[in-house]
């Protein structure tokens, strides 16, 4: 089903941690690609944050499905890759101080997908009827686009 959000969702995790894995690669080689793989991967992961919260899972589905406790626990997460995002703003990239912003962005986004892909996203898979996924997918995609299109706007 191509329009199922959690495919969608699993497929941006893996996004996520290939751009996260390549950035030692990247530092390793000359760095030159450091900065833009960076970008990348923060706009990716705010992205998907803020659909998570909007789409992925509204508080009205997650009440519906007694899972209000898994969606606080990725909600802090969030938050802390939120604050780490922001905090590696404030270093020149390839920096100590930007790779330690850079190290609690991968923690916390590694906590992040792997709770949710073993406790949300499994338990919603169970749930969440076909239409409903697609529904959720068709939703997602356009967030995601919206986002894309005003982060496109603002530059």
């Amino acid at each position: 089903m191509p329009d199922d959000v959690i495919e969608l969702i699993r497929a941006e995790h893996q996004r996520i941690r290939g751009l996260l894995a390549s950035l030692d690669q990247q530092s390793q080689d000359d760095g030159s690609n450091l900065g833009h793989t960076w970008s990348q991967a923060a706009a990716l992961l705010l992205v998907h944050i803020d659909a998570a919260e909007e789409v992925g899972f509204p508080p009205a589905l997650v009440r519906a499905r007694d899972i209000a406790g898994h969606r606080a626990a990725i909600i802090a997460d969030h938050a802390d890759i939120r604050d780490a995002v922001a905090e590696a703003r404030f270093h020149a990239v390839g920096s100590r101080g930007w790779w330690l912003a850079v190290g609690a962005v991968r923690a916390a986004a590694r906590r992040h997908m792997d709770l949710s892909e073993s406790t949300l996203l499994r338990q919603l898979g169970d749930e969440l009827s076909d239409h409903e996924r697609a529904f959720l997918g068709r939703q997602w995609r356009a967030f995601v686009l919206a986002c894309t299109l005003d982060a496109d706007q603002g530059e």
